[in-house]
């Protein structure tokens, strides 16, 4: 059963899987095209200008998001990047069991010789399967802008110094426009602890979505119940961001758990944070590295989904109305 019940599966979630994937991979490289049209000089210029309460929202160093690594990172942290991965985990696990109930058939589901545990993890599985296809699009995405775009880049006129043989650029010169391809300015593959962080974002989504729903006989109060959800911990998560006195407010959001651009950052710029769970950061400052925040996240998750399949497994079925 496990294969008519996969078929099913795809067959009523393959348009919205195509084009969330399509969707995911696109705005990346659009985010790489629209990247390539500032050069780092006016993008530092613009960001000198931003006041200081709105660069107290940001983490990640503003050294960093001048570069053309640092401009890309931050599109895994745009909300339409959250949107698409939310529509995914949403819609499959909210209909993993009040889905069934909702259209009456579940009882013709476990009619069949199939036990509750297998009608809930393989459909389940199939859903963790599409996040991880759409973390894998977000770096597909980026390596396509690299790979096919070319930036426009200004360089200032400079002199070298008799002796030295150090280079002076001249800021009162008119600067030299040039094209420059995007894979001699990024390198596609540091954007990779980006994609395990919205794995694991995901995978939290998931687990939210589909214990609301095995409480719930109605599809659509266990959406609207996920997205109330969702959208107090983003608020909550900005609160506690702006307001240093409630900052411990931060903890209460899955959200906070999820900073790409300060893991691109920590993994690009100092390679203790790679590979390790902590790392001594600027100061000597104990730091968690985006494998224990990623490690919390997928610890939520799977800890909603296992509680999820308990309250499945045990809980009555109302008959389809």
């Amino acid at each position: 059963m496990i294969g008519p019940l996969l078929r099913k599966t795809w067959l009523e979630t393959r348009w919205l899987l195509g084009g969330c994937l399509v969707l995911m991979c696109f705005f990346f490289w659009l985010r790489v095209w629209l990247v390539s049209r500032l050069d780092s000089g006016r993008f530092q210029q613009i960001l000198e200008l931003l006041p200081n309460q709105i660069r107290s929202l940001v983490r990640v160093d503003f050294s960093f998001i001048v570069t053309h690594t640092g401009r890309v990172s931050i599109g895994f942290e745009e909300p339409m990047v959250m949107l698409i991965m939310a529509i995914w985990c949403i819609s499959r696990g909210s209909d993993l069991v009040s889905g069934e109930l909702s259209r009456g058939t579940m009882e013709m589901l476990l009619a069949q010789p199939i036990s509750r545990r297998r009608a809930f993890f393989v459909p389940l599985c199939y859903a963790l399967a599409g996040v991880t296809m759409l973390a894998m699009a977000s770096l597909i995405g980026t390596w396509l802008g690299v790979a096919t775009i070319q930036a426009n880049e200004a360089y200032y006129p400079a002199i070298t110094i008799p002796l030295i043989g150090t280079s002076v650029p001249i800021p009162f010169a008119k600067p030299i426009e040039m094209r420059v391809p995007m894979y001699e300015l990024v390198d596609w593959r540091a954007f990779w602890p980006g994609a395990v962080n919205l794995f694991a974002l995901g995978v939290t989504m998931l687990g939210l979505a589909t214990a609301f729903s095995a409480y719930d006989r109605y599809r659509w109060r266990a959406i609207g119940g996920v997205a109330i959800t969702l959208i107090l911990m983003s608020i909550v998560k900005v609160v506690a961001m702006s307001y240093a006195p409630v900052g411990w407010l931060g903890w209460l959001s899955i959200f906070s758990a999820f900073e790409p651009a300060l893991f691109i950052s920590q993994t690009s710029t100092n390679p203790a944070a790679t590979w390790r769970f902590y790392f001594f950061g600027k100061g000597d400052v104990l730091t968690m590295s985006h494998w224990t925040y990623n490690l919390v996240l997928l610890g939520i998750g799977i800890g909603l989904i296992w509680h999820a399949s308990r309250v499945f497994e045990r809980r009555d079925l109302p008959a389809p109305l």
